[in-house]
């Protein structure tokens, strides 16, 4: 008799849970108030030297897309075969030529210019390559395709980031919860790569000014790849004030003078 008693208030509770879409304990009470989660979320204290890109990513950048029979590996990848091309000024004969391996020295004049270069020049290497290396200096730069910008907004450019730092360094929510701070705080730590600039999603030429003025305005490291027919049309509209034009000299690698590179300080 008590356990039909018992059996009859569980029944009603159950159903006035539904009725009223109370969530319901497995012990058979319903859940009156729901005081929450009151623990404080916090997100751990990383240095961006501890964001390093992963093994995924790095296999798939190494990859020369090409098969190549040697003596002594079975397969070869980007690092096996590239090295730093020189590079010379072609606006300032005085100036000497220097390596372009100078780009991994932050803080210099390097820090924000764009590169010229032919098809097939090697552009996607040697920016493949500066990611790599300046991830291995402490750094966190972002490889994007121009193709995936759409917008000059400084919040959605930044959500395109977001994205990036997921599928090149960590997916995971606390890495993630970090990279948006390091987006807010320490920006200086963030190098944007951007390749096939001539492929910039954004067509208007007022919207790739705006552009232009954001990633100068908001980043402190920026390397831009863009194929040399282009090079005034861009040079234009990023409103560059040119400290000095910089040529790849591709002699080592059997390319011809018309291949070679040319690098613009924004």
């Amino acid at each position: 008799m008590r356990a039909q008693l018992q059996l009859r208030w569980m029944v009603r509770e159950l159903l006035f849970c539904m009725a009223t879409q109370l969530p319901v304990d497995p012990l058979g009470f319903f859940v009156v108030f729901n005081f929450g989660d009151q623990t404080e979320k916090v997100i751990p204290t990383i240095d961006a030297k501890d964001c390093k890109l992963n093994k995924e990513y790095l296999d798939q950048i190494n990859d020369l897309g090409i098969k190549f029979i040697h003596p002594n590996k079975d397969d070869l990848v980007l690092d096996d075969v590239f090295t730093y091309p020189d590079l010379e000024y072609d606006e300032n004969e005085d100036r000497k030529k220097i390596s372009s391996n100078t780009l991994l020295d932050l803080g210099t004049e390097y820090n924000k210019c764009i590169i010229f270069g032919e098809d097939l020049a090697g552009k996607t290497s040697l920016a493949f390559t500066l990611q790599k290396n300046l991830n291995e200096k402490g750094m966190i730069p972002l490889y994007i395709k121009a193709e995936e910008i759409k917008h000059s907004d400084f919040n959605k450019f930044s959500n395109v980031l977001v994205r990036k730092f997921e599928k090149q360094y960590s997916d995971d929510q606390v890495s993630v919860e970090v990279f948006k701070r390091i987006l807010t705080e320490k920006r200086q730590t963030l190098i944007i790569i951007i390749d096939n600039f001539e492929s910039l999603a954004i067509k208007r030429e007022v919207a790739q000014s705006l552009f232009f003025k954001m990633l100068k305005e908001n980043f402190e490291n920026i390397l831009l790849f863009a194929n040399m027919s282009i090079e005034i049309e861009v040079m234009a509209k990023s409103g560059c004030h040119l400290e000095c034009c910089v040529k790849e000299s591709r002699k080592q690698a059997g390319m011809a003078k018309e291949d070679a590179q040319a690098i613009h300080m924004i």
